[in-house]
């Protein structure tokens, strides 16, 4: 037997059979990992629906609306809580001069005078 049919039988007994299988064992795994892709990828456009659907609620619009409107009537009771600290010591002094007096008519002064105070920093 020459040389050229000892290699000819030992590719065809033994080299070409190995390759199909794992020529088969390759082409299961390239199925295998096509269906996780395909799963993967429908997860991913159910979420992105998701996403979607919850961006498009009119809802969720007017509470960003909403919120925005707050936060700038945050800034303005901020701003109405300095402009009140600041009458802080008038109306401090205005108690003590009530506490201080036995007049009815200079009490009820004392007071219209926090109430003013009191009404300039919040409205």
């Amino acid at each position: 037997m020459s040389p050229f049919q000892a290699t000819d039988r030992s590719v065809n007994s033994g080299l070409l059979p190995e390759s199909k299988r794992l020529l088969a064992g390759t082409t299961d795994a390239v199925a295998s990992a096509q269906k996780s892709v395909d799963a993967a990828s429908g997860q991913i456009l159910q979420a992105g629906n998701d996403i979607h659907a919850i961006l498009a609620d009119p809802a969720l619009r007017s509470i960003l609306a909403e919120t925005n409107a707050i936060a700038s009537h945050a800034d303005g009771i901020a701003s109405n809580l300095e402009d009140a600290s600041k009458q802080m010591p008038l109306i401090a002094a205005d108690l003590e001069r009530i506490a201080a007096t036995s007049s009815r008519y200079r009490r009820a002064i004392l007071l219209s005078q926090i109430l003013s105070a009191v009404m300039r920093a919040f409205f």
